[in-house]
């Protein structure tokens, strides 16, 4: 994880599972159904930094 650089763009390969989850507030009144991203990394070559503009920038030609 060391490798990674803040506010770099990553492209991670591995099997990926999704758990479906809901947050409901104590009066009730609110409730959230939100999904957990889980991928176990085993080595390195599975991050891939990527170089895209960020929103607002130009790209390179």
């Amino acid at each position: 994880m060391s490798e990674f650089e803040v506010g770099g763009r990553y492209i991670v390969f591995g099997t990926w599972k999704a758990d479906q989850n809901a947050w409901t507030s104590k009066d009730g009144k609110s409730s959230i159904l939100f999904r957990n991203l889980k991928m176990i990394a085993y080595q390195k070559a599975q991050f891939c930094r990527i170089d895209l503009p960020v929103e607002g920038e130009d790209e390179e030609v």
